[in-house]
């Protein structure tokens, strides 16, 4: 994706945009680390359970970049770039914290594992209105809020 077809770009970072989930998030993992430590004894086993749920664990503790053209969704965290047509999305979601675009035109249940979950940004009305304007059919999903 150029930079000139470039409408939106955004960040979002769930360790950073919620303090409170930050240290639930913490807390968890230090107990986890420290269950592990009781168990074993042993540095090596810790600091590998650590490496392990770090990794796994990667979508909440690092940023995720988001950039969207006219043609085409791009997403980037760490290392991983992913870009999708929109022409390859025939449902959207619009949802209490973000739009949810769907390859299928009825709710399927591999829709989980082939769709996008895109969180809004800060100022999301004009990215709503974007995708109400591409996706004519965008509808509130089931948490949604009245907009």
């Amino acid at each position: 994706m150029r930079d000139a077809d470039v409408i939106f770009e955004w960040r979002t970072h769930p360790l950073g945009d919620d303090p409170r989930r930050a240290l639930l998030f913490c807390l968890a993992l230090a107990v986890t680390l420290a269950i592990v430590w009781w168990s074993f004894r042993h540095l090596g086993w810790t600091l590998f359970a650590a490496l392990l749920l770090s990794g796994s664990l990667y979508r909440f503790w690092l940023p995720m970049h988001y950039r969207l053209s006219e043609t085409e969704l791009e997403s980037r965290q760490g290392f991983l770039r992913v870009t999708r047509r929109l022409a390859d999305f025939r449902r959207v979601e619009l949802e209490a914290r973000g739009a949810f675009l769907s390859p299928y035109a009825e709710p399927n249940r591999l829709e989980q594992y082939r769709g996008v979950y895109l969180p809004y940004p800060a100022d999301s009305e004009p990215l709503k209105r974007f995708l109400r304007h591409k996706f004519p059919g965008a509808e509130p999903g089931g948490d949604s809020e009245a907009s």
